[in-house]
């Protein structure tokens, strides 16, 4: 970890000398010597990063350098933002200037006293590292290779990240699955209990998106219990999915309210409902008034829940019935790392199978218990090493740690806690900031990783880059490795190609990240439904869960100068408000900070603080699904910012000075916007674009001159602007939504030669019959929306080639029959059908569809059959 921080700060300093020469000039020669010195003691950091888990003088070093490091960034942007602060600013085509003499005098003072301070503080640190590059050889400390870490080729991709190999799991499935379809008689409750990583929460998942369970049920709901949960959460976690009702009037609901509203809705739909990780009795105690009882015969629902605890188990119902899952026997667990390992390197067993390799790895998968979890990560590990030599030195490092003196932790844990040390230097970093999400958090991944090349985390290195790789897919290189590794799980894949969409970190991982924390300073906590606070150190990196204190308005306990990092994280049940004075007291101190993520966070003003404008070192600013109605012209002073995600919960009124942001690389704008004083979005100087999102109001030339866009969607534009845009731009792939109120086959078939079209919208009535639509021949994601379309549709897009994706959604279809024919959609893998309520009749061929994997159907009320003739790994879900 200690490497990335001292190569990130190398990096930096570098940038800052050539990007802000002007503005060093008085001080650059002290940042070059501090610079050239860091870049020295990176040199050897690798090994000494390493090793500092069996010296403990090295690991107060190399946390030491790590601290200076960390100051040497923090000195030189401190003096930036002095200057920067008293010169004249520019944005959205304004200048603030000084106005007289005492301004003037004012500012050359300041700036002597910034040069000064500056000065000081550099001299000091390269005080500081020839301190401790003496103490080296004063207490005869000595750094050499340890083979814990290893580095490794970055060749994964997200795209082709495969599927886990489940062993034992399958008879479980149908016995658990054979359980909850059966009769509704005495057993309407039923557990799942096991040791952590056992493999609860997939067994419970495979059960959930089960043929015949998505076949036998009508609703479904899953809700994780997190360890600070409170019942209202609970209740309208499990309401939000089974009800009709908006999240805004569960949320006002009474506990009270929200039983009586769960149980009539379980008493009269046959509904499942799963909790994850029941920790205690106590909860379903105060819940269990919302299922229905003995007396309730005629009730289908059924209720599972999975815990580690056997004492939940057999207390929580007297006639639950309970499958425990057990660790996997010497036999399985070998299976599971051979499907981890693949072919095993002959170099290691040899041809013939070599009696030590396999004694090995026998002693290897004994420190795994029988866990899945930490085999997979063992085997994740293992697949680094491609020697006999480097696999004795790892069982030698496990037996190291096997007698240690701490006997209290399970030897599979510390395969996961040894999985965690050898990683590379460029993963351990990554790896701790998922750590900070919220427990049992869905992390986007494309978020994550615009978070990780913000912050500086994910960083190149010279010789380890392949040839034209940039910081992005660095990035998803490095979470994809997680991901191989078995350190990270892939939560969610995207339908249209089965790459990672989402990710969750284990229990057993967070718990182990969290210690990290501590031990290493890297990231605090703050959790306001436990008002439990873990701060350490210089709190550089923050995260604040905002829990569920309903209207109350909470304050920021911010006022931290070396702040580079905060992550807000509101309830996913409750909308609490954040005081807009904090919010404002924030932006005056903490200037130096570069990720702000307020997704979902509703400020008490419904707008941002005019200050906002201070953060010139932001990279990474996410207002998504926030209630702002505008956001102030001062965003154009954020100069360094890379990713700016304005997608609001409601209409948003934004100023025309995102044309200032010229290092922005992801541009995410609302669906709905207003453009102060301006009718057109002005765009140009964003030459170094990458994603841009949501475009509808824009000038045509500049965002032509984008040679670097890679991806847009395109919404709601007027008349044929979009057709000359996509034209133009061959080399980037584009989304395009058409939403008219009536729509005409000109504006769909003007669209048939565009083979970078690769999403497609119809919004609105269809005049023509639907045979007479040409689609675009790459075309693999299609939306169709209150199109009215009287004829069966599945005929004609049965045959576009490249389709995965198809949504009718809101009467897009207005028969009664759907037929879909042998062998069409070929490469189709999601099926959504919502509020189609003339559909009564749904018909597959055999051979259609061959590699749908997830079908959706919603309120479909007169559509009370689902075909049988579905692919068997067909996951329904909604219906």
């Amino acid at each position: 970890m200690a490497e990335s921080s001292v190569q990130s700060a190398v990096q930096r300093l570098g940038n800052l000398l050539v990007e802000e020469e002007e503005n060093l000039v008085s001080i650059k020669e002290k940042v070059e010597q501090l610079r050239d010195e860091l870049d020295w003691m990176h040199c050897f950091l690798r090994e000494a990063d390493a090793c500092r888990y069996v010296d403990p003088r090295v690991s107060r070093w190399v946390v030491q350098i790590q601290e200076i490091a960390l100051e040497a960034e923090e000195a030189v942007e401190s003096f930036l933002f002095k200057l920067i602060s008293h010169k004249k600013q520019e944005y959205a085509g304004k200048t603030f200037v000084i106005k007289n003499r005492l301004e003037r005098y004012l500012w050359v003072l300041g700036e002597a006293k910034a040069i000064h301070d500056a000065s000081n503080a550099i001299e000091a640190l390269r005080v500081k590292i020839a301190t401790l590059t003496s103490r080296l050889q004063a207490y005869g400390i000595k750094i050499t290779r340890s083979d814990t870490e290893v580095s490794t080729s970055r060749g994964y991709s997200l795209d082709v990240v495969k599927e886990e190999k489940y062993i034992g799991l399958d008879d479980q499935v149908k016995k658990i699955v054979g359980d909850l379809v059966g009769k509704a008689g005495e057993n309407r409750v039923f557990g799942i209990v096991g040791k952590s990583g056992v493999g609860k929460t997939t067994l419970a998942r495979k059960v959930f998106f089960d043929h015949v369970i998505k076949k036998h049920f009508n609703r479904f709901s899953w809700v994780y219990v997190p360890q600070n949960c409170t019942i209202s959460g609970v209740l309208r976690g499990i309401l939000t999915s089974l009800a009709t009702n908006s999240s805004d009037e569960i949320g006002l609901m009474t506990d009270q309210v929200l039983i009586k509203e769960l149980y009539e809705i379980l008493l009269e739909k046959k509904c499942l409902v799963i909790l994850d990780n029941l920790r205690s009795c106590d909860i379903w105690e105060c819940i269990k008034a919302a299922f229905p009882g003995d007396d309730d015969r005629d009730s289908e629902s059924k209720f599972l829940f999975t815990t580690e605890n056997k004492l939940v188990a057999e207390q929580i119902h007297e006639k639950a019935v309970v499958h425990e899952i057990k660790c996997l026997i010497y036999d399985e667990s070998w299976e599971l790392l051979q499907s981890k390992l693949g072919r095993i390197p002959p170099q290691i067993f040899g041809n013939n199978g070599s009696p030590k390799g396999m004694e090995m790895a026998k002693k290897m998968l004994k420190f795994c218990q029988g866990i899945p979890l930490a085999i997979i990560a063992l085997g994740g590990l293992l697949v680094t090493k491609k020697t006999p030599e480097e696999w004795e030195t790892l069982l030698g490092f496990m037996s190291s740690h096997e007698n240690g003196k701490n006997n209290q932790q399970q030897s599979y844990e510390k395969v996961m806690e040894i999985c965690y040390y050898a990683l590379p230097y460029y993963l351990k970093n990554c790896l701790l900031h998922l750590g900070g999400f919220p427990e049992d958090f869905e992390v986007p991944t494309k978020k994550l990783c615009n978070m990780w090349v913000a912050e500086g985390i994910a960083i190149l290195a010279s010789g380890e880059v392949s040839r034209g790789e940039s910081l992005d897919d660095f990035a998803q290189n490095c979470l994809s490795e997680l991901v191989q590794r078995g350190l990270v799980q892939v939560w969610k894949r995207k339908t249209s190609n089965g790459s990672v969409k989402s990710c969750k970190l284990h229990a057993i991982m967070r718990d182990l990240c969290l210690k990290v924390f501590k031990d290493e300073n890297f990231l605090s906590i703050l959790d306001f439904d436990s008002m439990e606070v873990v701060l350490n150190g210089k709190t550089r990196r923050l995260a604040i869960y905002l829990g569920e204190e309903g209207n109350d308005q909470i304050v920021l306990p911010l006022k931290n100068p070396v702040l580079r990092s905060l992550l807000l994280f509101p309830s996913q049940k409750e909308r609490p408000e954040v005081n807009h004075a904090s919010v404002k007291v924030l932006c005056r101190e903490s200037q130096l900070i570069r990720v702000l993520d307020l997704e979902g966070v509703v400020v008490s003003s419904k707008t941002l603080p005019k200050e906002i404008g201070d953060f010139i070192f932001l990279r990474y600013l996410s207002l998504r699904d926030m209630l702002l109605t505008k956001i102030p012209p001062t965003i154009g002073c954020l100069r360094w910012l890379e990713t700016l995600d304005l997608r609001a919960k409601v209409r948003l009124e934004i100023p025309n000075v995102l044309w200032c942001l010229e290092r922005l690389r992801n541009l995410y704008l609302p669906c709905y916007f207003t453009i102060k004083d301006s009718e057109k979005l002005r765009l140009d100087n964003l030459k170094n674009l990458l994603t841009l999102k949501n475009v509808n109001h824009f000038l045509l030339e500049d965002v032509l001159s984008m040679k670097k866009l890679r991806k847009a969607s395109v919404r709601y534009m007027l008349e044929n602007e979009h057709i000359e845009f996509i034209q133009k731009s061959p080399k980037v792939v584009f989304s395009l939504t058409i939403f008219r109120a009536i729509i005409g086959k000109e504006h769909v078939n003007a669209l048939i030669s565009f083979a970078n079209l690769i999403k497609l919208e119809l919004k609105g009535e269809v005049s023509v019959p639907i045979h007479e639509l040409k689609f675009p021949p790459n075309l693999k994601k299609l939306v169709l929306d209150f199109c009215g379309i009287m004829q069966d549709p599945m005929p004609v897009l049965a045959k576009l080639p490249n389709l995965t994706s198809l949504c009718l959604d809101h009467q897009a279809y207005v028969g009664q029959k759907m037929i879909c024919s042998a062998s069409g959609f070929p490469q189709l893998t999601y099926l959504r059908l919502h509020g189609l309520k003339s559909l009564r009749e749904l018909n597959v061929e055999h051979g259609s569809m061959p590699n749908l994997k997830y079908l959706e159907v919603r309120i479909c009320e007169r559509l009370t059959k689902i075909p049988e003739e579905l692919p068997h790994q067909v996951q329904i879900t909604h219906i």
